[in-house]
């Protein structure tokens, strides 16, 4: 048995064409834990705790608003919630993420199609 990643995302019902059917079930056992099946409710309870969790329709029903009313929500990671970054700033965490990229890309390269070599990923990627 492979232990590559493909060959383990190819072999979980939580890939592709069922990611919107599980999704809409965890929906569902945000709202009502009882009202779906055991089996799926016993796997998203040992995921954590999703006391805290929000519905991701709610999000996504957010976010249009926000872009519906011409706010700009976009942020970069670090900078307080109030704060909008600059342009400049935005440039250069691109740069750095380009740089990066360009010194330790080759250490995640998938170079082996055979999946016999596990790669370890840098800390800076």
């Amino acid at each position: 048995m492979s232990n590559s990643l493909k060959d383990q995302l190819a072999s979980t019902p939580l890939f592709g064409g069922n990611s919107s059917a599980v999704e809409s079930l965890y929906e569902q056992f945000l709202e009502q834990p009882d009202s779906v099946p055991d089996g799926w409710r016993e796997y998203f309870e040992a995921m954590g705790d999703s006391s805290t969790e929000i519905s991701h329709s709610e999000i996504r029903e957010q976010l249009l608003q926000e872009s519906r009313a011409g706010r700009k929500i976009g942020r970069v990671a670090g900078k307080s919630a109030g704060q909008a970054a600059t342009s400049g700033e935005k440039q250069a965490a691109v740069s750095r993420l380009i740089q990066v990229y360009s010194l330790r890309g080759h250490q995640i390269a998938d170079l082996d199609p055979l999946g016999l070599m596990e790669r370890r990923v840098p800390g800076v990627l």
